[in-house]
């Protein structure tokens, strides 16, 4: 009897250390704004994700993927955005495009109709809690009917021209380039 509630206690114990266990990675904030390149008259989308390390242990191999969902009246549009971090000891901005063409094409705002930021590192996949989502996708068959739809790339910060803009140089992480 004493046994089985030792067993009990250090099974309460050890359920309640891994639930409240720090998370690796923050997100801090997402915000979508307007980019200009010199001579281009029309702005491209900047989706600019806030990161910040929790913990004494930094994370590594950090993975960021966006959803960016567009429901317009000239049709549904998904797009995607994937990049990788080395590790994060400070802060970081991660950061996605959508180039100028695209969005005066399908006549796209500057906000997305809606958006889902997953994170994963090393000490695993952050839970949904801790990821950020717009409203229209707070239930888990919204999301996963995103994830599961065709979508078009968003471009990471480095394939960009904004790569070496000393605006976004001050505060850019290591990515590890995916191909």
């Amino acid at each position: 009897m004493r046994k089985g509630l030792i067993g009990i206690v250090l099974l309460c114990f050890f359920a309640t250390t891994l639930r409240a266990a720090p998370l690796a990675v923050d997100v801090v904030s997402v915000r979508f704004n307007e980019r200009r390149i010199a001579g281009q008259s029309y702005p491209w989308l900047e989706a600019d994700i806030s990161l910040r390390p929790t913990g004494k242990i930094y994370p590594e191999h950090i993975s960021i993927n966006l959803w960016l969902l567009y429901k317009e009246p000239t049709g549904k549009f998904v797009y995607k955005g994937t990049a990788r971090l080395y590790a994060m000891q400070e802060d970081a901005q991660v950061r996605f495009y959508l180039p100028s063409d695209i969005i005066r094409i399908r006549r796209l705002p500057q906000t997305p109709s809606a958006y889902y930021l997953e994170i994963s590192s090393s000490a695993g996949r952050e839970p949904f809690e801790h990821s950020h989502t717009s409203p229209l996708l707070t239930t888990e068959a919204a999301r996963n009917e995103l994830k599961m739809s065709p979508a078009e790339p968003l471009l990471p910060h480095y394939f960009t021209p904004f790569y070496c803009d000393s605006e976004t140089q001050r505060d850019m992480p290591a990515y590890e380039i995916l191909q």
